[in-house]
Protein backbone atom coordinates (compact mmCIF):
# COMPACT_ATOMS: atom_id res chain seq x y z
CA UNK A 1 0.00 0.00 0.00
CA UNK A 2 2.50 2.27 0.92
CA UNK A 3 4.20 1.22 -2.34
CA UNK A 4 1.04 2.55 -4.31
CA UNK A 5 1.29 5.60 -2.39
CA UNK A 6 4.85 6.43 -3.28
CA UNK A 7 4.02 5.56 -6.79
CA UNK A 8 0.87 7.72 -6.96
CA UNK A 9 2.98 10.59 -5.69
CA UNK A 10 5.70 10.48 -8.24
CA UNK A 11 3.08 9.67 -11.16
CA UNK A 12 1.53 13.37 -9.84
CA UNK A 13 4.61 15.37 -10.09
CA UNK A 14 5.65 13.83 -13.25
CA UNK A 15 2.93 15.01 -14.61
CA UNK A 16 2.96 18.34 -12.54
CA UNK A 17 6.36 18.61 -14.23
CA UNK A 18 5.31 17.70 -17.67
CA UNK A 19 3.08 20.85 -17.94
CA UNK A 20 5.38 22.98 -15.90
CA UNK A 21 8.58 21.94 -17.43
CA UNK A 22 10.49 25.02 -17.06
CA UNK A 23 9.93 25.20 -12.93
CA UNK A 24 11.15 21.57 -13.24
CA UNK A 25 14.07 21.98 -10.28
CA UNK A 26 15.13 18.63 -10.54
CA UNK A 27 16.43 18.76 -13.63
CA UNK A 28 17.87 22.66 -13.17
CA UNK A 29 18.99 22.97 -9.85
CA UNK A 30 19.58 26.70 -9.67
CA UNK A 31 16.52 27.95 -11.29
CA UNK A 32 14.31 30.63 -9.35
CA UNK A 33 11.03 28.16 -8.65
CA UNK A 34 8.51 28.48 -6.16
CA UNK A 35 8.29 24.82 -6.22
CA UNK A 36 11.90 24.68 -4.45
CA UNK A 37 9.65 26.17 -1.35
CA UNK A 38 7.91 24.21 1.07
CA UNK A 39 4.96 25.70 0.98
CA UNK A 40 4.82 25.25 -2.78
CA UNK A 41 5.38 21.42 -2.54
CA UNK A 42 2.88 21.15 0.56
CA UNK A 43 0.16 23.07 -1.57
CA UNK A 44 0.32 20.67 -4.57
CA UNK A 45 0.14 17.62 -2.51
CA UNK A 46 -2.92 18.93 -0.42
CA UNK A 47 -4.16 19.71 -4.13
CA UNK A 48 -3.70 16.05 -4.90
CA UNK A 49 -5.78 14.86 -1.59
CA UNK A 50 -8.42 17.09 -3.20
CA UNK A 51 -8.07 15.23 -6.27
CA UNK A 52 -8.28 11.89 -4.60
CA UNK A 53 -11.37 12.66 -2.39
CA UNK A 54 -12.91 13.90 -5.25
CA UNK A 55 -12.56 11.17 -7.10
CA UNK A 56 -10.84 12.36 -10.08
CA UNK A 57 -9.17 10.10 -12.79
CA UNK A 58 -5.73 10.33 -13.81
CA UNK A 59 -6.90 12.20 -17.04
CA UNK A 60 -9.24 14.82 -15.06
CA UNK A 61 -6.25 15.54 -13.22
CA UNK A 62 -3.99 16.46 -15.68
CA UNK A 63 -6.92 18.63 -17.19
CA UNK A 64 -7.19 20.56 -14.05
CA UNK A 65 -2.89 20.98 -14.17
CA UNK A 66 -3.42 22.22 -17.67
CA UNK A 67 -5.88 24.78 -16.69
CA UNK A 68 -4.43 25.89 -13.98
CA UNK A 69 -1.19 26.74 -16.14
CA UNK A 70 -3.50 28.43 -18.71
CA UNK A 71 -4.77 30.46 -15.72
CA UNK A 72 -1.45 31.28 -14.46
CA UNK A 73 -0.03 32.22 -17.96
CA UNK A 74 -3.15 34.59 -18.63
CA UNK A 75 -2.78 36.22 -15.27
CA UNK A 76 0.64 36.83 -16.21
CA UNK A 77 0.10 38.34 -19.04
CA UNK A 78 2.30 35.74 -20.84
CA UNK A 79 2.01 34.64 -24.10
CA UNK A 80 4.97 31.21 -24.10
CA UNK A 81 5.63 29.72 -21.94
CA UNK A 82 9.49 29.12 -22.23
CA UNK A 83 10.81 30.40 -18.97
CA UNK A 84 10.17 29.28 -15.25
CA UNK A 85 6.49 30.49 -14.61
CA UNK A 86 5.98 30.09 -10.49
CA UNK A 87 9.10 32.85 -9.50
CA UNK A 88 7.77 33.55 -5.83
CA UNK A 89 7.83 37.41 -6.86
CA UNK A 90 5.54 36.85 -9.43
CA UNK A 91 2.73 34.34 -7.89
CA UNK A 92 0.40 37.40 -6.82
CA UNK A 93 -0.11 38.17 -9.87
CA UNK A 94 -0.24 34.53 -11.48
CA UNK A 95 -3.10 33.34 -8.97
CA UNK A 96 -4.45 37.52 -9.08
CA UNK A 97 -8.00 35.95 -10.11
CA UNK A 98 -9.43 32.36 -11.75
CA UNK A 99 -8.89 33.17 -15.50
CA UNK A 100 -11.06 32.62 -18.28
CA UNK A 101 -9.93 29.04 -18.47
CA UNK A 102 -12.48 27.15 -15.75
CA UNK A 103 -11.16 24.39 -13.91
CA UNK A 104 -14.08 22.38 -14.55
CA UNK A 105 -13.47 18.31 -14.20
CA UNK A 106 -14.01 18.47 -10.37
CA UNK A 107 -16.76 18.53 -8.67
CA UNK A 108 -16.22 21.45 -7.11
CA UNK A 109 -15.74 23.33 -10.54
CA UNK A 110 -13.95 27.05 -10.10
CA UNK A 111 -12.55 26.42 -6.74
CA UNK A 112 -9.32 24.66 -7.12
CA UNK A 113 -7.39 27.63 -8.41
CA UNK A 114 -8.38 29.60 -5.34
CA UNK A 115 -8.02 26.42 -2.89
CA UNK A 116 -4.28 26.28 -4.59
CA UNK A 117 -3.60 29.81 -3.99
CA UNK A 118 -5.20 29.73 -0.36
CA UNK A 119 -2.95 26.99 0.28
CA UNK A 120 0.30 28.66 -1.06
CA UNK A 121 -0.11 31.68 1.06
CA UNK A 122 -1.32 29.84 4.62
CA UNK A 123 1.11 27.44 4.40
CA UNK A 124 4.80 28.40 5.96
CA UNK A 125 7.66 26.74 4.20
CA UNK A 126 11.61 27.69 3.81
CA UNK A 127 13.54 26.52 0.57
CA UNK A 128 13.77 22.77 0.28
CA UNK A 129 17.93 23.31 0.02
CA UNK A 130 17.35 25.15 3.44
CA UNK A 131 15.79 22.35 5.39
CA UNK A 132 17.69 20.19 7.65
CA UNK A 133 15.77 16.44 7.62
CA UNK A 134 18.21 15.52 10.31
CA UNK A 135 16.22 18.11 13.08
CA UNK A 136 12.91 15.85 12.47
CA UNK A 137 14.56 12.38 13.00
CA UNK A 138 16.16 13.74 16.14
CA UNK A 139 13.04 14.93 17.79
Amino acid sequence: MILNGIRGIERYFNTIFKIFEHDDFLKKQDINTSFTRGNFLAAFILLLNLFIEEGLTGEQINQNLVSLKENALENGGIKDYNDVLFIPDRLSILFANEGSSKISATKKPQTIFKYLKSLIETTEGDRLSDVDASEDLES
